[in-house]
């Protein structure tokens, strides 16, 4: 029979002194640094139990959390923009709260991204990407940094080409 080395902390799944009575939380098993930083939302039920964790030091909290966000925040953009009808259970502002405990600029951060996601978004604009990818420009729009794209630009470039002369 295999053994298992971390506690699921998926719904549903027993607690420490559940399946073994008697068990102190020191004893138990714990989920790795690299599990709860690849999948935090299966290694713990909610971000409270990030920030009440014994085992994990402030800046392991902290990069848990931020990658909590990251993923929160993927999930909202890519159901936005691909998927609106799903409408997914989001945790971000839960993962956010719990972030300003130990990186409040960061926690703004998101706070921001998360707002410019979710606000309405005029017919064929797009929403500002994670990435910084996307501009939120519409694709009929005129895109200013590439030269010949508008008065301004070819302006500039008018004024260089003489400057140069």
């Amino acid at each position: 029979m295999i053994q298992p080395t971390t506690i699921d902390h998926r719904a549903g799944a027993p607690r420490a002194g559940e399946f073994m009575p008697g068990l102190c939380a020191s004893q138990v098993p714990r989920p790795s640094l690299t599990e709860a930083l690849v999948d935090p939302g299966s290694a713990f039920d909610d971000p409270g139990e990030v920030t009440g964790h014994p085992w994990f030091t402030r800046e392991e909290k902290r990069t848990i959390l931020l990658s909590w966000a990251r993923d929160e925040l993927l999930l909202e953009q890519v159901a936005r923009r691909s998927l609106p009808e799903l409408r997914p259970r989001s945790r971000i502002d839960a993962v956010i709260a719990a972030l300003s405990r130990y990186d409040p600029t960061a926690a703004t951060e998101y706070r921001r991204a998360a707002a410019s996601i979710r606000a309405p978004q005029p017919d064929g604009a797009l929403t500002a990407g994670i990435a910084g990818r996307d501009r939120g420009w519409s694709g009929n729009a005129k895109r200013p940094w590439v030269a010949g794209d508008s008065k301004d630009s070819r302006r500039n470039a008018a004024c260089m080409s003489s400057a140069s002369a």
